[in-house]
């Protein structure tokens, strides 16, 4: 179980960045990306308007954001989009950023030997956070885990508090391509899968940012463990 645990969050990780990799600032990672289009939707208040459908957060289309379009196309649709990094767990990666009412959108890369947004190529996985952000069929996400245990307690939860790790993440089965990052959650403060029934529907824990997983290694993975695991869980 631990081995097919490791490998869930190698794959969730997208590899990691030498350690010595530089964060490059936004001015060299725009380079060649040019001005938005003049049809790109007007910036409001330094936010990007949100979509007819919502913040959904979906494998093809992420905030109404084709997942599959380039750093460049992706930018000419919000005007207020600007280059952000983030930090993952060992290491920092270059992400493009949608800022919404009530969310933020990150677009990410993590290409070997630059350190820079490859304004050509796409995302290679998208992650997210706020109060107002919501599943693929556009139902509400909250944003506490017991809110999550109660409206669908069919999923597993990931523990590793160790170095370099994400620490904790939520999976529920019926939606395997969305995996919810927390930096604490109740002991047991190891390596191990627990069913997502065991989860208090009265805990308060917030979660820290929403993974899209868009790699089908990884939803097969998450699939897997939702057999051995979840599979075995209650409402």
């Amino acid at each position: 179980m631990k081995s097919k645990l490791l490998f869930l969050v190698a794959a969730l990780s997208l590899g990691c960045r030498p350690e010595h990799a530089r964060v490059a600032d936004s001015a060299s990672a725009t380079t060649n990306d040019g001005r938005p289009s003049a049809t790109a939707v007007a910036q409001q208040g330094g936010v990007c308007p949100t979509p007819a459908g919502g913040l959904r957060l979906g494998v093809d289309t992420v905030a109404g954001m084709p997942a599959n379009l380039s750093i460049a196309a992706l930018r000419k649709l919000c005007a207020s989009a600007r280059v952000d990094t983030l930090d993952e767990p060992g290491f920092s990666t270059q992400a493009l950023r949608f800022d919404f009412h009530g969310g933020t959108v990150w677009a990410v890369q993590n290409i070997p030997n630059t350190d820079t947004l490859v304004v050509s190529k796409p995302a290679q996985s998208w992650e997210a956070v706020g109060d107002s952000l919501r599943f693929p069929h556009g139902g509400l996400i909250p944003r506490q885990l017991g809110q999550i245990r109660a409206g669908d307690s069919v999923g597993f939860m990931s523990i590793d508090y160790g170095d370099d790790s994400y620490g904790a993440a939520v999976t529920l089965c019926r939606v395997p391509s969305l995996a919810f990052f927390f930096d604490t959650l109740p002991a047991p403060a190891d390596t191990t899968l627990q069913p997502l029934a065991g989860i208090s529907v009265a805990d308060t824990s917030s979660y820290r940012r929403v993974l899209v997983q868009a790699d089908t290694l990884v939803r097969y993975d998450a699939r897997h463990l939702c057999a051995r695991v979840a599979g075995r869980s209650t409402r």
